[in-house]
């Protein structure tokens, strides 16, 4: 009899439970949702991520924040610019900055000695018709500083072949024109600054004509003085 009640008032007191949890079931629930996500929250903002700037150094970021990818699954932060690195850019740009001048500058003086180059071919041009003239007999050559007849003449055998080019002139060849024509123009061996010394056109192409019929042998002799001129 005794064990029949103490199970009658087991019973009892479970039934009080039961009915107790079905009348409060939603208040229970309401709770065990609050409290999960009141630890979700409490979870969430404890995550962390080491993020490791440009300078090497690893920084912990707390996730609650930064912005987080939409894919939770990874989380990537760049770090700012270090002042460091700020300042090597900023080093960067000016030797950029600074390397353009110097192409600009190069590029300017580059152009000013291409002018002064080209002004000075336009002055020797000048200076040599000035020296050189052509008349329809002869060319007239005006002695400058250091000039000798020889130089004269060989001067004058150059405009006249510019003017008549003629095939199979060797160095040789035109040692001997300067020569004939040097002892056969009508001047003094000796020649003065500013001085003019005509060599008639007729003179020369004699003198070419003459050196043509030159032999081997003459040639030859001739080579220990064309080897003594370079601009032959």
């Amino acid at each position: 009899m005794e064990e029949n009640s103490d199970i009658q008032e087991d019973l009892g007191n479970g039934g009080k439970v039961k009915n107790w949890l079905q009348d409060n079931i939603r208040i229970i629930l309401s709770v065990l949702i609050v409290a999960t996500i009141m630890a979700g929250i409490y979870s969430y903002s404890k995550r962390t991520v080491v993020s490791i700037d440009e300078t090497g150094n690893n920084t912990e970021i707390n996730l609650a924040e930064t912005d987080t990818e939409k894919d939770n699954n990874a989380v990537v932060i760049v770090g700012e610019d270090s002042e460091d690195n700020k300042i090597e850019k900023k080093e960067d740009n000016s030797s950029e900055k600074l390397s353009v001048e110097q192409n600009d500058e190069k590029a300017k003086k580059e152009e000013e000695i291409k002018r002064a180059e080209e002004a000075k071919k336009v002055e020797e041009v000048k200076t040599k018709q000035n020296i050189s003239e052509e008349t329809s007999e002869s060319f007239d050559e005006i002695a400058e500083s250091g000039d000798s007849l020889t130089i004269l003449a060989r001067r004058a055998t150059k405009h006249y072949l510019e003017k008549n080019p003629t095939e199979g002139l060797s160095a040789e060849h035109k040692i001997y024109i300067e020569d004939y024509i040097r002892k056969h123009v009508n001047h003094s061996t000796s020649v003065n600054l500013g001085e003019k010394v005509s060599f008639s056109k007729e003179l020369i192409s004699q003198s070419i004509n003459m050196a043509k019929n030159l032999n081997e042998k003459q040639l030859e002799n001739l080579q220990k003085y064309s080897a003594q001129v370079s601009e032959l």
